[in-house]
């Protein structure tokens, strides 16, 4: 009984441990913080919380347990309607709902409230009362409106009225407190029998008043100045433009007999209204127009005394004249600009469904942009220069390069075209648009200006924390207008001087993650060739071969992830040479098998005519085991097709190959993948660039001994000490050499990075954290090879039709391993061979050396090879990675190999012959081979 009850007390204790996941409430009011915490996780661990808005935007955030695996995390929720919070880990996947509704406050109190002279007091203390909400009303300094009927009491109205204003507030008007009176319920009003007649403080506003978005600027005081006033983004149609524009300047008269007020607070102040009309800014005697392929214009709000609208990925400072003063370029298509305190907080558009947040502080961003992936977004800028009259445009927004562009193509001078494109390059802040910028200035024939700007483009490239090793993604390549795409077509067009423009620039992205840079510094180096410059053709060969030496990750993981990445065209190729073995064994053993049926019918014992196809019974022990090698060698491949598949599917690589991970793209899928110490290392140099140290430093210890990882974390905590553990680890690890002070031209980008060189993670990296490593791809199918192939069915193959050839497979793989065990005749060891034999022996290389190991080194690489030649040809559509040509100097040397094996072979076997007939003359007659008596 007592083992009953500490069984019990046990169960009890662990199911006090279950993970526990709750909110402060789930009823709040818009404007409270959310409060999310969360009990008995994994200490020191990363969570996905993910905040879903009720209009369909996502938040998500990587909040870190501590040491006793508890987590908390809180947010404002502003937004009505109905959130939802989830939590997600390898030990919790739970959501809730959250309801926000509408912020109610006491009209007598709250902010929001009209002018308090046409409120109805109370009977006490009117006068009072009145004041006080009138200066309570004019220190916010926010857009007003009426949330109440007027009560319909003419003597309350009567008192109001004969409230001074400059008895609260003198030398200042209503116009210079920057409230907009607005009533909202005068229908209502009008429509309601009881209400008697009453003579207004000030005119009525129209319809077009209730409906107009206006641009107001709050009253600057001792005590408190420049409080934020939001601009609503409601657009006014055009019949009712005029009638608002009217109702306000004679609201503005007459408040201006009222009051007469100071001069210098009048020139302090904004009066202009601004609109947004089809995506066009109109202010008092100004607007701005943005072109077509420019990006959307969301987000309209005044702030510190000016204009403040998102159009595209920018954010634009504007005047009351309508000059752009300043902007900002951000992650991606601007959704909404609102307060958050004193400063603004601005929402971007990312793609794939996320948005990002950034807080503009005193005009200065509080955090580095790290851009979005979609592509149309990086000619945003472009775009918006292309207008009818670029001079004129200039002055009123001169933070566009491109514009300096475009006014140096209608210059009356050579001169000042060159002043003004210097000026583009002196304007333009991010790295796609001086990149942009340096193909217009090479063709335009600056190429001094197009140098400076591609080395000003590579510094902003690496000042964000992006990698040109990270970019395999060459959409995006092309898209941030770096130079693969220019450099082809120079290198097409036997552009000697722009191939080496271009060239200089392209090297610092060759690395093993871009196959595609590397083939065109090598085509570069072969125009080079061409045109006599062998010494220069030489070095940059190097070059291309440079980048695919460096190589960072453990060499094995490398080999198998490039073998991985073959997929089923290697698996195919296998099984095309294991069938042309199979036919060579068939005609080397065709002699003895013809004896043994030859005896079997003089025994008068029957003989089944498909017998000669277990020609397996032959084969000698070596023989049988090369089958059995190359059958678990498709196995192997098998296996690490679906591995390759699978780190495909699951990885979404367009995240891996924008430059950098430190977006929110790339955080976004760094939250799914699986807590292993290689996931540690990318997760730990994601955070290292993204500055996060701590964490980084956390996460790289957890990565074990990864020679990248020490080679981070000594750079990290400044240890030269674990550069020699990363080298001893890695003899070949380029960044941890660089490190040292030894000169590799492996990583030309390191001069453009400040302080040491990261080892950044590779594809193969990427695919071991996502996928597992291949160690476990292989190991599941060997343990169970009949679940094992059903689980890398390919998705192009019918399941039934799968199931008939996994049988197959696996049938034919048993036989030749029971074969293994069951000895062959004895007259099958030293037999005569015929002609077919030596003729297949000889077009299947490594065939005739079945019988010695060492020919299956042969055999594999003339199934693959091969396979990629035809597949050239005939246009099949398969590729092993080699060019033509090098496939034919590669099948080329193969046959060569095996043709000196063969005759090598071939001696070998007339002695045996030999042999044979002065040891066996019976045999050997039998045989049918001549024998002097």
């Amino acid at each position: 009984m007592q083992k009953f009850i500490y069984l019990l007390f046990l169960l009890s204790l662990g199911l006090a441990q279950q993970p526990a996941f709750s909110v402060s409430s789930f009823n709040l009011v818009s404007g409270e913080t959310l409060e999310v915490t969360a009990n008995n996780l994994s200490p020191n661990s990363r969570y996905a919380l993910t905040l879903s808005t009720p209009e369909g935007a996502l938040f998500r955030e990587n909040p870190r347990t501590d040491t006793k695996g508890s987590l908390t995390y809180q947010r404002v929720l502003d937004n009505e309607g109905e959130w939802s919070v989830r939590l997600k880990g390898d030990d919790i996947d739970t959501q809730l709902f959250v309801t926000v509704t509408p912020k109610v406050e006491n009209p007598l109190t709250q902010e929001s409230t009209v002018n308090p002279l046409s409120q109805p007091e109370p009977e006490a203390e009117p006068i009072q009362a009145a004041q006080d909400s009138e200066s309570q009303s004019a220190e916010s300094g926010q857009v007003t409106e009426t949330t109440q009927a007027q009560e319909t009491n003419p003597d309350a109205e009567e008192n109001t009225s004969e409230v001074p204003d400059t008895e609260t507030q003198p030398n200042t008007t209503e116009e210079e407190s920057g409230q907009v009176q607005t009533t909202t319920e005068a229908t209502e009003t009008e429509s309601n029998a009881e209400t008697t007649e009453a003579e207004p403080v000030q005119p009525q506003p129209t319809e077009a008043d209730q409906t107009e978005p206006t641009l107001t600027e709050p009253a600057q005081t001792e005590t408190e100045s420049n409080q934020p006033a939001e601009i609503e983004l409601e657009e006014p149609s055009e019949d009712n433009a005029e009638t608002s524009a009217e109702t306000q300047n004679q609201s503005v008269e007459t408040e201006n007999t009222e009051s007469e007020p100071s001069a210098e607070t009048t020139a302090s102040q904004v009066t202009s209204s601004v609109s947004l009309e089809n995506g066009v800014l109109r202010g008092q005697g100004w607007t701005l127009e943005f072109p077509e392929g420019s990006g959307k214009t969301q987000g309209l709000i005044e702030h510190n005394n000016a204009i403040y609208a998102g159009h595209g990925n920018s954010v634009l400072k504007i005047d009351n004249q309508g000059k752009v003063l300043q902007r900002w370029i951000l992650s991606g298509q601007i959704k909404d600009i609102k307060f958050a305190g004193k400063n603004l907080e601005i929402i971007s558009d990312i793609g794939n469904g996320l948005s990002e947040s950034f807080m503009l502080e005193d005009d200065q961003l509080a955090t580095p942009v790290r851009f979005g992936n979609q592509a149309e977004m990086f000619g945003f800028l472009k775009n918006e220069a292309k207008v009818t009259d670029p001079a004129s445009r200039l002055k009123q927004d001169a933070t566009n390069p491109w514009l300096y562009v475009e006014a140096a193509k209608s210059a009356t001078s050579s001169a000042e075209a060159r002043v003004s494109l210097e000026q583009s390059v002196e304007q333009a802040s991010t790295f796609y648009d001086l990149a942009g910028l340096s193909r217009e200035l090479l063709a335009s024939g600056n190429t001094d200006l197009a140098g400076n700007a591609f080395d000003k483009a590579l510094k902003d490239f690496a000042a964000r924390g992006y990698d040109p090793r990270l970019l395999s993604n060459m959409s995006l390549h092309e898209a941030y207008n770096f130079p693969l795409l220019p450099l082809k077509d120079a290198v097409r067009e036997q552009n000697l001087d722009n191939a080496a423009f271009w060239a200089k620039w392209l090297r610092y992205f060759s690395s093993s993650n871009t196959p595609e840079v590397q083939k065109t510094l090598s085509s570069y180096a072969d125009l080079l060739s061409s045109k006599g410059q062998r010494t220069e053709a030489s070095l940059w060969r190097s070059y291309a071969r440079a980048g695919r030496q460096t190589g960072i990750g453990n060499l094995l993981d490398n080999i198998m992830t490039s073998i991985g990445r073959l997929g089923w065209y290697g698996v195919i190729s296998l099984l095309i040479g294991l069938l042309g073995l199979g036919l060579t064994l068939l005609f080397k053993y065709w002699e003895p098998h013809s004896l043994l049926t030859r005896r079997r019918q003089v025994a008068q014992k029957s003989t089944q005519p498909w017998a000669r196809l277990w020609a397996v019974r032959h084969y000698s022990f070596t023989e049988k085991l090369f089958v059995v090698l190359v059958l678990a060698s498709i196995l192997a491949l098998a296996a690490l097709a679906n591995w390759n598949d699978k780190g495909k599917e699951v990885s979404k690589l367009e995240a891996f190959g924008a430059g950098t991970l430190a977006n929110s793209l790339a955080s976004n899928t760094l939250s799914s993948l699986p807590n292993t110490p290689r996931s540690n290392f990318i997760r730990g140099y994601a955070a290292q660039v993204s500055g996060d140290a701590a964490n980084a430093k956390t996460l790289y210890e957890q990565a074990g001994n990864f020679a990248p990882a020490i080679n981070n974390l000594a750079v990290l905590s400044n240890d030269a000490s674990l550069y020699k553990r990363a080298l001893e680890l890695s003899p070949g690890l380029a960044e941890a050499r660089v490190n040292q002070g030894q000169q590799v031209g492996q990583l030309p980008f390191a001069e453009y990075t400040s302080g040491s060189v990261l080892a950044i993670p590779t594809l193969t990296d990427v695919q071991t954290a996502l996928a597992d490593n291949w160690q476990t791809a292989i190991a599941k199918m060997f343990i169970n090879p009949w679940f094992g192939l059903q689980n890398v069915r390919p998705t192009n193959i019918a399941s039934w039709l799968w199931y008939i050839l996994q049988t197959l497979f696996l049938l034919l793989c048993l036989f030749s391993v029971l074969w293994l065990f069951i000895p062959r005749p004895k007259v099958s060891r030293n037999a005569p061979r015929n002609l077919l034999y030596h003729l297949f022996s000889l077009l299947i290389p490594g065939s005739g050396l079945a019988d010695e190991m060492w020919g299956i080194l042969l055999l594999v690489p003339w199934a693959f090879i091969g396979l990629d030649v035809l597949s050239k040809v005939f246009k099949w559509g398969l590729d092993l990675g080699l060019s033509f040509n090098w496939g034919l100097i590669a099948l080329g040397v193969i046959y060569l190999i095996n043709t000196i094996a063969f005759f090598v072979e071939l001696a070998s076997y007339g002695k045996r012959m030999k042999g044979l007939k002065q040891t066996n003359p019976d045999l050997a007659r039998e045989f049918g081979l001549r024998v002097r008596v």
